[in-house]
Formats: C-alpha cells, sequence, structure tokens
C-alpha cells in the first residue's frame, strides 16, 4: 500500500485524476444510487453502467481542475464538498439539487437551513474535507504536469461520454451531482425568462354572469383514455368517479406527448395551427381572475418554465414537496394535497378556480400510490422496461389510476353539496412498451389520447340543465386539449370574446 502511493506521488497527470475520479465515484455517487429499486441483473447492471458513466463524465472537472495545482488546492475541496452535500441528501431524502430546491435556497433562511444539519452530514463532510486535502497535497508533490496525447484524449473522451449519453437519455446525467448545480441555475435562469416576457392580458372585457361557483381543474399525469373502466377498459380503474355520474370522454387527442409542451396548449387559447400564442397571451386563469374568482394553483410537480407563467397568474400558489423528482423514488402522493384543495374551498371568495396538477401516473409509478392500495398484483420491484415484466408495469400503472380515483373522489366529497364543477384532463397518455415505446415524450397514438371526464353537482346541473345535456351529446365527439380554455369559461358562465363556444364540451 505504502509502495502504491509513493508511487501515486510520482505519476503523471493522467494518473493523478484519474485515481481522483476514482475516490469521487466511491464515497460521492455511489450514495445517488442508493434509492433505486433492483429486481434483477439487468437492473443491477444498469445503475452500475450509469455510475460509470456519470464517473467518468466527472473526469473533465477533475482533470481540469488538476491542470493547475494552486487551482487545484482551493476548488477541489470545493468540489469535493459540493458535490457531498448534494450526494448526502440525495442518501438522506432523495431530494435532487434542481431549480426548485435552488430558489428555495436563496429564499431560506440560516436557521432553516441548520434545521437540515445533523451529525451524520458532519462526520461525512469532515471525512470528505480530509480526502480532498490529502488528494491536493498528493498533486502538489506532482511537480510534473503530465501534459501528453493521453491527458487531452482522456478529456475528450469524457466530454463526448457526458454530451452523448445526456442528448440520448434527456439530461440523464444533469440530474445528479455533480452536473446538476449547473442545470438547476441554467432552468432557474430559463423561469426568469419567461416570467420576465410581457404576455397579452385578454382578460379585459371578461364578464362572470355567476355570483357563486366553484370551478375545479384537475389536470392529470401521464393517464391514457383506453385504460379506464368506462371507457371500455377491462379494469374498472375508477369505479368512484363513475359512479359519482362523472361523463367520460374517450376520444380526446392532445397534439403532445409531454408536460412541458402539453400544458401551456391546454392553459391558453393556443392550439394546433397557432402554437406561438401560448408564448404571447396570459391563459384562462388570468380571466377567472379578472372577473371576481378566486385563483390557485395546487401542485404536486416541479413548474416548468413554459407554464410557470400561467401559474404566476394565480392568487394562491402551493408547490407540494419540489425538492424530489418526477423520478424520484420516495414517495409523492397526490393526496398530500387534499388538506390545502379543502382550504381553498372553503375560503371566504364565493367564487373559486382551483387547478390541480397532479402527479398521477408518472414513472417510477409505485412511489405514487401506498403500498397497500396495490390493487393490482404483481407490481414492479425494478426499473427495467421489457415485454419480461410487462404485466407488473401495467399493473403499477393501472395502480396510479385507482389512486387518481381515490383522489379525485375526495376532492368531489368536498364539494358535492356547492355549486360546482370538477374538469379532470390528463396532459398525454404513456406508452406500455407497444412497437418497443414506454413512457412518454414519444410520437406515438397511444401517448396522443389522454384520460378526460367532466363531474357537475346536482346543484349545478339544476341552475345549467343545457349545459348538462349538451355534455351528454358530446361525450363521444373527438376534442384536442386545446377544448380546455373554452370549456372552463363556458362552464363557468364567463362572457368573453375570446371564448369559442364550438370548441366548448358544454356547447
Amino acid at each position: 500500500m505504502i509502495e502504491f502511493f509513493q508511487k501515486l506521488r510520482k505519476t503523471r497527470l493522467v494518473g493523478y485524476s484519474l485515481f481522483v475520479t476514482i475516490v469521487y465515484a466511491i464515497v460521492i455517487l455511489t450514495l445517488l444510487y442508493t434509492h433505486f429499486p433492483i429486481n434483477d441483473k439487468i437492473d443491477l447492471a444498469k445503475v452500475v453502467i450509469h455510475w460509470v458513466l456519470l464517473s467518468a463524465s466527472s473526469y473533465m472537472i477533475i482533470s481540469v481542475l488538476a491542470f493547475n495545482k494552486y487551482i487545484n488546492s482551493i476548488l477541489l475541496p470545493v468540489f469535493f464538498i459540493l458535490s457531498a452535500f448534494g450526494s448526502y441528501f440525495s442518501y438522506q431524502f432523495d431530494m435532487i439539487f434542481n431549480e426548485a430546491l435552488l430558489e428555495s435556497v436563496f429564499e431560506t433562511n440560516i436557521h432553516e437551513s441548520l434545521d437540515l444539519v445533523s451529525f451524520e452530514l458532519i462526520v461525512y463532510l469532515l471525512v470528505i474535507i480530509s480526502l480532498s486535502i490529502w488528494l491536493v497535497r498528493i498533486r502538489f508533490s506532482n511537480s510534473s504536469s503530465g501534459l501528453n496525447f493521453g491527458y487531452f484524449f482522456l478529456l475528450l473522451s469524457s466530454f463526448f461520454i457526458f454530451n452523448s449519453v445526456n442528448a440520448k437519455r434527456n439530461n440523464t446525467l444533469f440530474q445528479k451531482v455533480p452536473f446538476s448545480y449547473y442545470h438547476a441555475y441554467q432552468n432557474l435562469l430559463e423561469n426568469e425568462e419567461e416570467l420576465s416576457v410581457v404576455r397579452k392580458d385578454i382578460s379585459q372585457g371578461a364578464v362572470s354572469n355567476s355570483d357563486s361557483l366553484i370551478v375545479i381543474i384537475v389536470i392529470g399525469e401521464a393517464q391514457r383514455s383506453d385504460h379506464v373502466g368506462a371507457n371500455g377498459y377491462y379494469r374498472n380503474t375508477m369505479p368512484l368517479v363513475e359512479k359519482r355520474g362523472s361523463i367520460f370522454f374517450p376520444n380526446i387527442y392532445s397534439e403532445w406527448t409531454h408536460t412541458n409542451k402539453s400544458l401551456p396548449l391546454i392553459l391558453t387559447r393556443a392550439d394546433s395551427t397557432d402554437y406561438s400564442i401560448s408564448y404571447k397571451e396570459k391563459s384562462f386563469i388570468s380571466i377567472f381572475d379578472n372577473c371576481g374568482f378566486s385563483t390557485s394553483w395546487l401542485g404536486n410537480q416541479i413548474p416548468g418554465s413554459t407554464y410557470k407563467p400561467f401559474i404566476e397568474e394565480n392568487k394562491y400558489i402551493y408547490i407540494n414537496r419540489p425538492e424530489l423528482s418526477v423520478y424520484s423514488n420516495t414517495k409523492k402522493l397526490d393526496t398530500d394535497l387534499l388538506p390545502i384543495i379543502e382550504k381553498r374551498i372553503e375560503g371566504l371568495s364565493s367564487k373559486k378556480l382551483i387547478v390541480v396538477h397532479q402527479i398521477g401516473s408518472h414513472w417510477w409509478y409505485n412511489s405514487h400510490y401506498p403500498d397497500t392500495l396495490s390493487f393490482y398484483k404483481p407490481t414492479l420491484v425494478g426499473k427495467n422496461f421489457t415485454d419480461k415484466y410487462i404485466k407488473e408495469y401495467i399493473n403499477s400503472y393501472d395502480n396510479t389510476i385507482r389512486y387518481t380515483d381515490i383522489f379525485v373522489d375526495n376532492i368531489i366529497s368536498k364539494i358535492q353539496n356547492k355549486n360546482s364543477v370538477l374538469i379532470y384532463l390528463s396532459d398525454h397518455g404513456e406508452s406500455m412498451g407497444e412497437n418497443g415505446k414506454w413512457l412518454h415524450a414519444n410520437e406515438v397514438d397511444e401517448e396522443r389520447n389522454p384520460a378526460c371526464f367532466v363531474w357537475l353537482s346536482d346543484e349545478y346541473k339544476s341552475q345549467f340543465p343545457e349545459k348538462f345535456e349538451k355534455l351528454k351529446v358530446n361525450r363521444l365527439k373527438r376534442f384536442r386539449t386545446d377544448f380546455l380554455f373554452h370549456s372552463a369559461l363556458d362552464v363557468s358562465d364567463i362572457s368573453s370574446e375570446y371564448l369559442v363556444e364550438k370548441l366548448s364540451l358544454f356547447w
């Protein structure tokens, strides 16, 4: 061992950088994978491969820092400490350092920050600091820069791996330390840029004809229409809301198959012929606000930059546990929002618009419903996309829909005796292995047919019987998801020059 370290002191820059990368990968990066579910050798292989690729990509940072021993002496300990913070909180809380967490860091006071400091964290950081100082000393004992073809080849190879993997798997390495810090900062800047855009106010001239009304719009996540029992699926996946007399719409078409593109189309006057409106105008929320509605956005996902401006139109905003990624392995349940929803329902205003943005049926499915409510078994254990586990995959997915059923039924129970409306629309569908496709963001039919239904209270139906009848007549018609803008205004009895009645479910 002593002979090894004596050789290390004499090694050139390439050897030093490789050694530091190995130490960094073992003591820091390994912690990032502790929550990953492993079912078989394939799952384990995927974790190991991802760890290797992340380690190889980290080499480009470490080798650049090592280029100059004075720079290395200052920045290497900083790099190790910052990475250690990120990896520890990922290990302890399954947190990802994202733009929401970065934003909260700027807003958090010192006393709140100290609440997260534990004895284990202090010990871990002391170990990391000691290691980094030791590695700095090794670099100082090596007078040779070691610049050669090997150094530049490995540096370029590391950069190539990082670039290629992120392009292939949608920024997968950017989600992990150390790159998540940069990614979070970039996303934060992108959010601020979107919020700074001056959008056309379309609320002027709109008139509300109702004195008392509660409108709840639930934006679902990745729930496909053909996995709903009322639409012909062999499982009755939404028995509770169906029993409530909800009207289901099986023929909804989504232009986009991922949230960041789909939501701006749903919330604004944009349509398939002119998507640019979503960049230029405000959403229907601004119209409700101008018409005296108390407006709320209650989200269970981190707001994306493309639709965050519309969230900001609300008077009240609540985002549940933004430190958890949608891909987190820690339980993140939509029912966590129920106490907040109830408070908004019982608020003083007689007119309320409440937009609820679900985590719904987003991957990893098992994280979005309690284990005690696994209606369909067996369920997934690992994250292996293969037909071998298609039964488990579908069971876990269908369990998320059953849980959405419970969640929405709970909301309805709080408004059933009021003049109220609930519209449910998922942002897109999900692939179940058809043609080798999984999850979403694929340009396939299965993902373009999201689930949708409408529930009306008895009081509302007695006040607007014609809208209820139109809803039943239109049930099997084909609508694009841009119906929501017009339907939200129509069902709320709001007059606006921007309402196109023929695009409404109630016309």
